[in-house]
């Protein structure tokens, strides 16, 4: 049986002059204790000597050496200093990825969502999803990104993007979370009112949320380069 990926994620976060870090997103523990996966988005338009992977078991952080980031895909790989797995205490990381078999698997995913109200607002929160693959698509993003993607049956909100998608009890790795899609369902009522002597009718839908996970099977060739031993 494959190792849990749970324990090999970790918090991506933006290093600031003054003031605690910014959070980014979630990363995960690849072939290498200092090698590490997440989403291109999270990191794309930083620098590695601006990035912090920081384990919330242990509160241990440490700096990133270098960033290689697809040319197309929502995927990067982050190598951290010579010195990261000693400060950063991983799990074994993840070393096999598994190819989808069909829709309508049950999948997991894991990372640090964070909520916009509530009492945990702006913090981020270890949550663990569960639900189904709904369809294997070509997912063109708005940011852009172009891949092969599974859509899931429920939703992945921000923070989440960058952490592992994977099978329940085997705990097979088979993607990377990526995206939240929103839309909404066909017209489910209308009403009519008025407000000053006007009728203004008021429509109502259910919003519905499919989160999107990048598949890594079709990365595995690029992944082999961009997953080295570093040597800073």
């Amino acid at each position: 049986m494959a190792q849990s990926p749970i324990k090999n994620v970790c918090l991506l976060c933006e290093e600031q002059s003054s003031g605690l870090p910014i959070f980014l997103g979630s990363c995960f523990a690849f072939h290498s204790r200092t090698s590490l996966l997440t989403a291109a988005h999270c990191v794309a338009r930083l620098h590695a000597s601006q990035l912090l992977v920081q384990n919330p078991r242990n509160s241990a952080a440490s700096r990133v050496a270098s960033i290689s980031l697809h040319p197309s895909a929502d995927l990067a790989v982050i190598q951290l200093r010579s010195d990261g797995e000693k400060a950063v205490t991983l799990a074994a990381p993840c070393t096999e990825i598994t190819k989808i078999k069909g829709i309508g698997g049950e999948y997991c995913a894991y990372g640090y969502p964070e909520d916009s109200i509530g009492p945990n607002a702006g913090v981020p929160v270890p949550r663990i999803f569960r639900g189904y693959g709904q369809r294997v698509l070509r997912h063109r993003s708005h940011m852009p990104y172009s891949y092969q993607a599974l859509e899931l049956s429920f939703p992945c909100p921000a923070g989440l993007s960058g952490g592992p998608l994977f099978k329940p009890k085997t705990f097979q790795l088979l993607g990377l979370i990526t995206e939240n899609i929103e839309t909404t369902t066909s017209l489910h009522e209308e009403t009519v009112t008025t407000e000053n002597g006007k009728e203004v009718i008021n429509h109502y839908r259910s919003v519905i949320n499919y989160g999107l996970g990048l598949l890594l099977h079709d990365y595995n060739d690029w992944l082999a380069k961009a997953v080295v031993a570093p040597n800073i």
